[in-house]
């Protein structure tokens, strides 16, 4: 099969598969449209002619019977409930499993999928038997339409009556007699399926029922009650069916649901409306030839600044401008490819909605999901990284951040609580914050578990600032779950939170209030192709800190050297800073003594350290190249960059240097 044809499936496969996985969510959440319906169905039509022309029989198939049920979605919206969502979901699952068991493999797994198929085909059929109340309606009374403007002439309504029993149900035929002889009672039964007769005549042992009744119109919830109250029935869902000029202005009337029966769906909030699944047309270009580009900017940048240095000693006017216009053009090439490498977090947060969505009801919470800030951009490879970042501090909020339904209703707050995501640039750097109004960050408790881990003695606990002790949180192994789940709990998380955004060159912080909730702040570049540096001499070596991790550059004299324990340090406002010679710490040379010298004082998250260094040089863009697989056990560097005059320089890596200071 030939690769390119295969990778463009893929990609628009993937992308039909999130457009239904979020319709679903957008269903659930804000009911039948028939835009959403519409977009649903061609996805999945699309995706099914696309696997079959791929010769994915088994996808084809799956999305085939997705088409079917959508299709008569479409025709029926007002039969659409939870069961709906649930199977179209199991659905999508399987769709995603299978596109990316092809994407390994290159050929499509030979197992099938009959149970997908199956629930498929079971809710289809209870479509076609709702159609089929119509239908005995039809030719008992001359169709529904005709008994919508019967009973409003009566100044009564046609209702239709969705009725379910509990699963485990002993004489379910039995029941449905008795729902049947209840609704006789109380209303007109017009139209029934199961059959009336065939019911009455113990021929059924269906659990579910359709029935068309018309009633009055101030007695529709003490019909739906008194079908409530018959033994062993679980749910009954009542739609008020207008005349066919009152059409565009229906209503539907749902009661809540009260234990053990459909639970009101809820879903994501800020996720985008169906107008939205609409993408625009975009070029597809695989990131691969993205970065292949990136690295022949790089080589251009490097040639393009040693150019600039071999002219900067020539008089010609004429070749002086000629780099200076190379310089520029350099520049919107940099700029037009750094934006391709830019993508908007929407392209991971996209899927933390279904995550969630399934979280609310795997933990019995109840909370509303918020997504902002969805068209932020930032480094492709920066927002990969911090997808399963993002996963964990989303469960820890619903897991720990969120107090049960009930717990809230308790403390005199809403019964559903709030999970937000956020994400927004300012000053070079984007923010993603996961935010709950849950109960907040007990600092007793967390204090009481730091000393009984012997992290701290119970006199340090009691002069900690809030700061401190939110920052014992992110210690391997801390943890103070009273259980562990297999969501979290566990005490391997945060550590791994906080050591996969510092590695990626940013920072983590945490704000909390008891009984208000917990926000946690990630900090990250923009990018990590090309960024700004100050480049630094030592010992005839030039090395280049990122001035993400400058604080700033003074000249130290011996009076403002103390020692702490014998070893330098320079004090400040701001507390005292370690000194690290970087020649000796690199071991270029030992220790030099002489004042005054140059330090370049850095920060890497709360820690700060002066580096030593002969003089500074100069601050310009580098582009960061890593230092291959040989090298990736040496801890003080985190890559390397060619200069303008083709030397090599090592960048430093301020956190692993950090560490040992």
């Amino acid at each position: 099969m030939n690769d390119e044809y295969l990778e463009a499936f893929l990609a628009e496969s993937m992308e039909h598969v999130d457009r239904l996985e979020e319709g679903c969510l957008t269903l659930e959440r804000e009911g039948p449209r028939p835009d959403l319906l519409a977009d649903m169905f061609r996805a999945a039509h699309t995706l099914k002619g696309m696997s079959a022309t791929m010769g994915f029989s088994h996808l084809a198939q799956l999305t085939h019977r997705a088409e079917d049920l959508l299709g008569s979605l479409r025709e029926q919206p007002g039969t659409i409930r939870e069961r709906h969502v649930e199977v179209l979901l199991l659905a999508v699952d399987r769709m995603r499993a299978r596109l990316q068991s092809i994407a390994a493999a290159a050929r499509e797994p030979d197992a099938p999928d009959d149970d997908v198929l199956a629930a498929l085909a079971e809710v289809l059929q209870s479509e076609e038997a709702a159609a089929d109340v119509g239908e005995t309606g039809a030719g008992a009374l001359g169709g529904l339409a005709s008994l919508a403007r019967q009973a409003a002439a009566e100044g009564k309504v046609l209702c239709e009556l969705r009725i379910r029993l509990v699963p485990d149900c002993v004489m379910p035929g039995v029941r449905l007699a008795m729902v049947y002889q209840t609704l006789k009672q109380m209303a007109a039964l017009v139209a029934a399926r199961p059959e009336e007769e065939a019911v009455m005549a113990g021929r059924v042992e269906a659990t579910e029922a359709v029935a068309a009744v018309i009633v009055a119109q101030g007695e529709i919830d003490q019909v739906r009650h008194a079908v409530l109250d018959v033994t062993d029935v679980a749910a009954c869902e009542v739609s008020t069916l207008r005349p066919p000029a009152e059409e565009k202005v229906g209503t539907s009337h749902q009661e809540p649901q009260g234990p053990g029966r459909d639970a009101a769906p809820s879903g994501a909030k800020g996720a985008r409306s169906s107008s939205d699944l609409r993408r625009e047309p975009t070029l597809r270009v695989s990131a691969r030839k993205v970065d292949l580009l990136i690295n022949t900017l790089s080589d251009l940048v490097i040639t393009k600044t040693r150019l600039a240095t071999l002219v900067s000693s020539s008089d010609d006017p004429a070749l002086r401008e000629a780099v200076e216009r190379l310089d520029r053009l350099t520049s919107e090439i940099q700029d037009g490819l750094m934006e391709l490498r830019m993508v908007p977090v929407e392209a991971v947060f996209h899927r933390y909605p279904r995550m969630m969505r399934d979280l609310e009801r795997r933990l019995q919470r109840e909370f509303d999901f918020v997504m902002t800030g969805l068209d932020t951009e930032m480094d492709r490879v920066v927002l990969e990284e911090m997808g399963e970042v993002v996963v964990h501090l989303l469960r820890n909020a619903a897991d720990h951040g969120l107090e049960p339904p009930e717990v809230r209703e308790s403390c005199g707050k809403p019964r559903r609580g709030t999970i937000r995501l956020s994400a927004y640039a300012s000053g070079g750097h984007v923010y993603i914050e996961v935010a709950d109004d849950g109960r907040g960050i007990d600092r007793r408790r967390v204090l009481d578990s730091a000393v009984e881990k012997g992290l701290i003695t119970p006199e340090e606990g009691a002069e900690m600032p809030d700061e401190s002790v939110y920052a014992l949180l992110f210690r391997p192994g801390f943890s103070t779950a009273e259980r562990v789940s297999d969501i979290s709990g566990r005490g391997v998380g945060l550590d791994a939170v906080r050591d996969k955004v510092e590695a990626l060159g940013g920072r983590i912080r945490v704000e909390s209030a008891a009984g208000v909730g917990t926000t946690f702040i990630i900090e990250l570049p923009l990018t990590l192709a090309i960024l700004p540096a100050l480049l630094v001499a030592c010992c005839g070596q030039v090395f280049a800190i990122p001035t993400a991790n400058v604080e700033e550059v003074r000249r130290m004299t011996e009076d403002d050297v103390r020692h702490v324990q014998d070893r330098p340090v320079l004090p400040d406002a701001a507390g005292i800073v370690p000194i690290v010679d970087l020649a000796e710490r690199l071991g270029l040379e030992a220790r030099r003594d002489g004042y005054p010298r140059t330090a370049v004082v850095c920060r890497d998250g709360r820690r700060r350290l002066a580096l030593v260094v002969d003089h500074v040089l100069d601050e310009l863009e580098i582009v960061n190249k890593p230092l291959g697989r040989y090298l990736q056990g040496v801890k003080e560097f985190a890559g390397a960059t060619i200069l303008g005059d083709g030397r090599v320089s090592l960048i430093l890596d301020v956190r692993s240097i950090a560490n040992t200071a």
